[in-house]
């Protein structure tokens, strides 16, 4: 039986500690950590949270704005994303492609189609549903934001070297993949 230590179990030796994966899907799991990792992971959990959080600011969003001269909210940004990269989409894909509920998605895209940003179509194989896509207009406006982005980015990783970009580049890939693909710890 494992002995408390604060908020977590601590395992049988000193080179474990049993961490708590809380999640509504999966409920709560258990699985050891090497105790020399969890600290490291956690800083990593942390810093993970920390880059999303600045991403989606009001602050980040005013300078994005602010140098592209254009106004999105992160979702708008979104939405115009997946349409530029994944071409039109019927509505209930792109709420899928942009992993945001389907109400909600309905509701930004009024606001881009009373901007002339997107144009949404009855499904010429199925008039019950609707197909969205770029206007000539959303496509600039898309460009000019992504541009803006990319130079705030830019900007921010202005004294790192093409050596540290690569492999920060190719941590963050893996990152993605494994977070992707993690099928539920082991108990």
């Amino acid at each position: 039986m494992p002995a408390r230590c604060g908020l977590a179990l601590c395992g049988p030796g000193p080179d474990f500690i049993y961490l708590a994966k809380i999640n509504k899907s999966l409920g709560n799991v258990k699985y050891p950590v090497p105790m020399g990792r969890t600290e490291h992971l956690r800083e990593i959990d942390t810093a993970l949270r920390r880059i999303t959080s600045i991403g989606r600011s009001r602050d980040a969003g005013r300078l994005r704005a602010e140098v592209a001269g254009v106004s999105l909210t992160n979702m708008a940004a979104g939405i115009l994303s997946a349409l530029h990269n994944l071409g039109p989409l019927r509505a209930s894909a792109l709420a899928e492609a942009v992993d945001t509920e389907a109400p909600l998605v309905s509701r930004e895209l009024k606001t881009l189609r009373a901007q002339g940003y997107v144009e949404i179509v009855s499904d010429p194989t199925d008039g019950r549903a609707r197909v969205v896509s770029l206007t000539d207009t959303g496509r600039e406006v898309y460009q000019t934001f992504r541009s803006a982005t990319d130079n705030i980015t830019a900007h921010a990783f202005r004294k790192w070297d093409d050596t540290d970009l690569l492999a920060l580049r190719d941590l963050l890939s893996r990152v993605v993949t494994d977070f992707a693909t993690t099928d539920r710890p082991a108990d």
